[in-house]
């Protein structure tokens, strides 16, 4: 944490803003889960960017490439060869791991749409407490509150419920930081 802290401080003015804004990270990582990428690179080999595209609708062999790329940036897949993707240790985990995917798209599907919406709901709705005045509600197109609009829909409603089940598999979440560590006896 403290190295991250440092190497920031360390970054020249552009260097730092263009790090820490993601939407073209966003971009690539909701191209690899909205068509399963991590999935159509064998485990232990490689496939072509003109497979992958193949199997995408819609998009050419150099958008294929130029997103992998991207995410390559990201040690999200790597290019052993000119042309040809291969797996990652971060790659690979999004192909094993259901939950750790179903909260990389859940962030990405999700969560990023209504993030980018979130100043127009505080413009739209000024000092708002409601559930259901909220970018997430602007991001879908409706006024009804984010667990309504993902129960609605039984797929995206287990993703949702998959991808935050991370938290309980990371100790910083534990609830005996509550638990164990408020203190109670002020109450």
């Amino acid at each position: 944490m403290l190295a991250a802290e440092l190497y920031d401080l360390l970054l020249e003015l552009m260097a730092l803003l263009c790090k820490k804004t993601g939407h073209n990270n966003m971009v690539c990582l909701q191209f690899i889960t909205r068509f399963g990428v991590t999935d159509m690179v064998p485990a232990g080999g490689q496939i072509s960017f003109g497979d992958v595209a193949a199997k995408v609708p819609g998009l050419t062999e150099s958008i294929v490439g130029r997103l992998l790329r991207h995410a390559m940036t990201m040690h999200v897949f790597h290019e052993p060869q000119p042309g040809m993707v291969a797996h990652t240790k971060a790659s690979k985990a999004l192909q094993t791991n259901p939950v750790l995917n179903a909260w990389l798209r859940s962030g990405t599907h999700e969560m990023w749409p209504a993030a980018v919406k979130m100043l127009d709901a505080l413009e739209k709705w000024p000092g708002s407490s409601e559930p259901s005045e909220t970018g997430f509600a602007l991001a879908n197109g409706t006024v009804t509150t984010a667990f309504e609009i993902l129960g609605s829909d039984p797929a995206r409603a287990a993703r949702f419920g998959r991808a935050m089940s991370i938290y309980a598999m990371k100790p910083e979440y534990s609830p005996s930081y509550l638990t164990e560590y408020f203190d109670w006896a002020s109450l």
